[in-house]
């Protein structure tokens, strides 16, 4: 039985239904390490659209970062196409986090993450949004302020290897 951070007890609260689908793996037994942010993600450079070019219609979706949309309308112009995902999106001002797996546009002042490209097999992107959600909201003031240089600070929870079972499968059980 492992001993768990009161952190990391919160965190995976949500995951439990998941685990419990697979016999042979029990939470009480995961182990959980400490990474930090930047050895496992990165920001894509971007060039997010302004907010008076989305329409109500169009060829795009584009994605901003308010909180409780995840399309914030469409655009025609290809020029701003993100083509890479999934990806995880952090609204730098507002905390918002959005895991998007298609391609879009970007508009507002947002981060958008992805797995760094040596480790993509050792890390399930939707396992860290998870934690991403997790932490945006340890960190969320409530304040108009610029967010990301403190949730680059805040430690990812991986679970470590058991059984037969890698760090990236349990990930991908857990999510």
């Amino acid at each position: 039985m492992s001993i768990f951070s009161e952190d990391v007890i919160k965190l995976f609260e949500v995951f439990k239904e998941n685990i419990g689908k697979y016999q042979d793996l029990n939470l009480e037994e995961i182990e959980f390490e400490e990474k930090e942010f930047d050895k496992i993600l990165e920001s894509e450079s971007i060039s997010p659209i302004s907010s008076k070019k989305i329409l109500p219609n169009g060829k795009y979706p584009v994605v901003c970062p308010e909180k409780d949309t995840l399309i914030s309308g469409y655009s025609n112009d290809s020029s701003s196409l993100l083509e890479s995902f999934p990806v995880i999106i952090f609204g730098d001002h507002n905390c918002s986090v959005k895991y998007v797996d298609f391609s879009f546009i970007p508009c507002g002042n947002l981060k958008v993450l992805k797995i760094k490209s040596n480790l993509e097999n050792k890390f399930y992107l939707k396992f860290i949004y998870y934690n991403v959600v997790y932490n945006a909201n340890l960190i969320a003031t409530g304040n108009y302020q610029r967010h990301y240089s403190l949730l680059i600070n805040k430690p990812i929870f991986i679970p470590k290897p058991i059984g037969n079972y890698t760090s990236y499968d349990i990930q991908k059980i857990i999510a």
